[in-house]
């Protein structure tokens, strides 16, 4: 399959609002991991819809379908527990609208 063949249409590069939408998504996602990194662990959770569902493959310890910030919450620390050694890089902050 040749890609040029391909009809692709990127609408997301005519929006004009969509640079000024990641721009401020990345701000707040610097923003909670700072105040992470700063132990507010409160001002990092405060960035998701307590609606948020956090799917993991069903596989793992903490896998499944968790619906809700307390539930998510408690897939993340049933992560954490999981791998003991964990330690995470982030190299870069990307966001889109």
């Amino acid at each position: 399959m040749d890609v040029a063949d391909q009809q692709m249409i990127f609408q997301f590069r005519d929006s004009p609002e969509a640079d000024t939408i990641a721009r401020a998504n990345r701000k707040t996602l610097i923003g909670a991991l700072t105040s992470l990194l700063g132990g507010d662990e409160a001002a990092f959770w405060a960035i998701y819809d307590p609606d948020v569902i956090f799917y993991e493959a069903p596989c793992l310890p903490y896998g499944g379908e968790h619906k809700g910030l307390a539930a998510t919450k408690a897939a993340f620390a049933q992560m954490c527990a999981t791998y003991s050694d964990m330690h995470t890089v982030f190299e870069a902050v990307l966001t889109d609208q």
